[in-house]
């Protein structure tokens, strides 16, 4: 499954947006599949990262509270810590600066954990 990752990730940094939103859907399907929750989480972190950077922003954010649904599931507190961070900024792109600055406060505590 982590060729799916670095597939996903490779395309995403050449900003082959539909090509890594291919790649990350296909990873997560098997990892749902095969119940690992580790996956699954990271998966739908790439997931979010692509829809947030086309400006889909309700589908980013489903995508980041399921990860982090799934991160806390198998307390990934390194994980959580990122995918908070991921929220946070979501939020400050919609001028949501209050939460998006609780989201990067506790994105720093649960890194500090990990």
């Amino acid at each position: 499954m982590s060729g799916y990752i670095n597939l996903g990730n490779s395309y995403f940094s050449m900003s082959e947006l539909n090509e890594a939103h291919e790649a990350y859907g296909l990873g997560h399907k098997i990892a749902k599949e095969k119940l690992n929750k580790n996956f699954i989480a990271k998966f739908l972190s790439g997931l979010g990262i692509v829809a947030f950077s086309e400006g889909r922003l309700e589908e980013a954010r489903v995508s980041f509270e399921s990860a982090l649904e799934e991160q806390g599931n198998i307390k990934d507190t390194f994980g959580e810590g990122l995918t908070l961070n991921n929220l946070g900024l979501l939020l400050f792109q919609k001028n949501d600066f209050p939460s998006s600055i609780e989201y990067f406060e506790e994105s720093i505590k649960r890194s500090d954990q990990a």
